[in-house]
């Protein structure tokens, strides 16, 4: 993701998190890449929510991992599952938030369109076209998508992750209090 774009997706989403969900803080001491950032929600000592935002490398899009720990810290080694896990003796897990909705679970938000594969020969015919379609829109455009492309990931974080935090707490006897 282009540097302001990158920018100003993180102050977008901790914005949110400060006015929507105020439970989630910033952590930081794990080995992720620079283009993640962890937000956990502290239940208990041992018991943490935890939501991941990750920026795209080279494209201008961003996806959200969820996850729960009952050992205190982000489930960074965790197996990616096939379905989101209830809680299990294993005690955390993390996956893509696209996976609380569908079976295609690699969900991300694009602020400027990807470029299509394209056959070969079709490529061929209009080449300069092809070439066209590969530039990246201009920053203003991709910054202007920020907030409300962010508050559609907000959405689907209320209307998701929030319940299945809610239900991963109730099965370990916790009551868990979210407004949505």
């Amino acid at each position: 993701m282009r540097k302001a774009l990158a920018n100003a997706v993180r102050m977008a989403f901790e914005q949110r998190l400060k006015d929507e969900l105020l439970h989630f803080r910033r952590v930081n001491g794990f080995a992720l890449p620079d283009e993640c950032r962890v937000y956990e929600w502290k239940v208990t000592e041992l018991f943490r929510l935890f939501l991941m935002l990750q920026l795209h490398r080279q494209e201008d899009s961003f996806t959200l991992e969820v996850g729960w720990s009952l050992h205190g810290r982000w489930p960074e080694d965790a197996d990616l599952p096939d379905a989101p896990p209830e809680v299990s003796e294993k005690g955390a897990t993390r996956f893509r938030i696209g996976l609380l909705w569908t079976k295609k679970a690699d969900i991300w938000w694009d602020l400027a369109p990807r470029p299509s594969a394209v056959p070969l020969e079709e490529a061929l015919k209009n080449y300069d076209g092809f070439l066209e379609g590969l530039k990246r829109p201009d920053l203003s455009e991709g910054l202007a998508k920020v907030d409300p492309t962010v508050k559609e990931a907000f959405e689907r974080i209320r209307e998701q992750a929030l319940p299945y935090f809610e239900r991963i707490t109730a099965a370990a006897g916790i009551s868990l209090h979210v407004k949505a």
